[in-house]
């Protein structure tokens, strides 16, 4: 997806698809539910440039995508949930949306 991102706006076509904003949604879990409850390789988003500025860019033309996602709910469900891959059921500081895209 990064190399893909280099040379292109959008994941597929010209403009925002519904392909984007389901990838919107799972990209915002990344690194706080992916990256440590299911041990997923490759580190954190920022360390994909072109992902990276793309998360910031749609959240540039489409700013109530801010509004989609619950990250504190959206993570910590997991922390939560699953019992199996976190013991202690410890959840961690999560933060908002607004804040994971402002450290990207």
């Amino acid at each position: 997806m990064n190399a893909h991102l280099a040379s292109n706006s959008y994941l597929v076509g010209d403009s925002i698809t519904e392909v984007d904003l389901k990838n919107f949604a799972w990209v915002t879990r990344h690194d706080y539910a992916y990256t440590v409850i299911f041990k997923s390789p490759g580190g954190r988003i920022a360390q994909y440039p072109n992902i990276a500025s793309y998360v910031k860019r749609l959240v540039e033309e489409y700013p109530k995508l801010l509004e989609t996602v619950d990250m504190a709910d959206a993570c910590g469900s997991y922390y939560r949930q699953l019992f199996m891959l976190n013991f202690g059921r410890i959840v961690p500081y999560i933060p908002s949306v607004r804040e994971w895209v402002a450290e990207l």
